[in-house]
């Protein structure tokens, strides 16, 4: 038998022209037919038939570092002066007093009758002094209230107290307790800055900024995580209760982390994760998924850390009724080396029950290639096109656990490309 009759999809491999070696990523319907869950059951074939060797290239682990907390001096309140609360009163004189250290000690409107003591906030002024010399990334508020918040704020930045640059517009702040647990975001993201003071002010016309316990300056690791890439999947059959979907088996992805997002604006879902295997139910992720709607603006939990994935189909529970709730993957970019030895055009061949092929180690190989080209020269990438059937779902039968998932993604020998793609959409931007 001929080998792609023994892998049930091929996909055409556009090689870059004249590399010896180049490198691939492969599409979902390739890691949703696989049947073996360390990815032997691929190969590479070129114009004749003979298949090339090939090797896996992992993301880099990059586990990501904490950021850095800068506390802030204590933030000032700045009364509402004639004009609207959160925009620079104009033709306002400011004065400003500094302790010994050089920080902002007050900060008041001079000789304007209009100022009026508890009589609203045109914001909130901070000295960001102790991190603007290296530079900060953000900011983490710290409600003086600790009850549920939601307000949207507009953060500015200045050196002289009198020109403001904008630096967050509408950025939503939100805290919900419901008594058995809380969810919250108070950080606001910006690109790096170093101004000497920033105004807090509440966005829009109404609201105003909470009072607050304080101000820390947000430092970002510069060693973040590599981007990864999001896939969706949706239930395709759901609990009579509400608590329990299934999914189908994505495959054995590069698995970083996992996000539940459910069909309505405001939602909290505490859920577990898990998937069939021969080792019994394993737990993917565990936790709490939440989102809101903050003055317009959605607002959304951080993805969980999650395992690498199996080979059987996804189960969710929830302790909640949920509304169908879709399944977001964050998979990290791993990598097919091939190396070119033969005539092209060359073939991916994906999903086998008998055949298995020899993952050769070439570190040295890819190295040498590296050095010789340049360090920071990666290897040419080559592209994966659409899948058509190969040996169809003949080449899978020997795995009873395989020809599940095969039923499952509705793959026939007839609509196999079609009905695997979907489970792509098109790859949401890194998330």
């Amino acid at each position: 038998m001929s080998l792609p009759l023994l892998f049930a999809l091929a996909m055409p491999v556009d090689a870059p022209a004249g590399a010896p070696v180049f490198v691939v990523e492969l599409p979902p319907a390739a890691y949703a037919t696989l049947a073996t869950s360390d990815r032997r059951d691929i190969a590479v074939i070129d114009a004749d038939g003979r298949p090339q060797t090939i090797a896996w290239i992992p993301a880099p682990a990059g586990a990501e570092a904490d950021d850095t907390l800068v506390p802030l001096p204590p933030p000032l309140v700045l009364p509402t002066a004639g004009g609207r609360a959160g925009a620079p009163p104009d033709g306002l004189a400011l004065r400003i007093e500094h302790d010994p250290n050089g920080h902002l000690r007050a900060l008041t409107l001079a000789s304007d009758p209009r100022a009026t003591a508890g009589g609203g906030s045109a914001g909130i002024v901070v000295d960001a002094g102790p991190a603007a010399r290296l530079g900060y990334d953000g900011l983490r508020i710290r409600p003086l209230d600790r009850g549920n918040l939601r307000v949207t704020v507009d953060v500015l930045g200045s050196n002289d107290l009198a020109v403001w640059t904008p630096l967050a517009d509408d950025a939503p702040l939100l805290r919900v307790a419901d008594g058995r647990q809380t969810v919250q975001r108070l950080d606001v993201r910006f690109g790096t800055a170093r101004y000497r003071y920033l105004w807090i002010t509440a966005a829009g016309q109404n609201g105003a900024v909470p009072p607050l316990d304080g101000v820390d300056a947000i430092r970002a690791s510069p060693h973040q995580q590599p981007a990864l890439r999001t896939f969706r999947l949706a239930p395709i059959q759901s609990d009579a209760d509400g608590r329990g979907f299934t999914y189908p088996a994505p495959g054995p992805l590069p698995l970083r982390a996992v996000s539940v997002r459910e069909n309505r604006p405001n939602a909290t879902l505490a859920f577990t994760l898990r998937q069939a295997s021969d080792r019994g139910d394993l737990v993917v992720a565990s936790g709490t998924s939440w989102q809101f709607d903050v003055e317009g603006r959605p607002l959304q939990s951080a993805p969980l850390v999650a395992s690498n994935l199996g080979l059987g189909p996804l189960r969710l529970e929830t302790v909640m009724p949920a509304d169908a709730p879709v399944l977001e993957l964050h998979v990290a970019s791993e990598r097919l080396a091939i190396v070119a030895g033969g005539r092209p055009p060359y073939r991916l061949l994906a999903g086998s029950a008998r055949h298995r092929t020899p993952m050769l180690p070439l570190d040295d190989a890819l190295a040498g290639l590296s050095e010789a080209a340049g360090l920071d020269t990666p290897l040419p990438m080559g592209r994966v096109g659409p899948a058509v059937p190969a040996g169809g779902a003949s080449a899978l039968q020997p795995d009873r656990g395989t020809l599940a998932l095969w039923g499952v993604l509705g793959l026939g020998a007839l609509i196999i490309g079609a009905a695997a793609w979907r489970l792509l959409r098109g790859p949401s931007p890194p998330g």
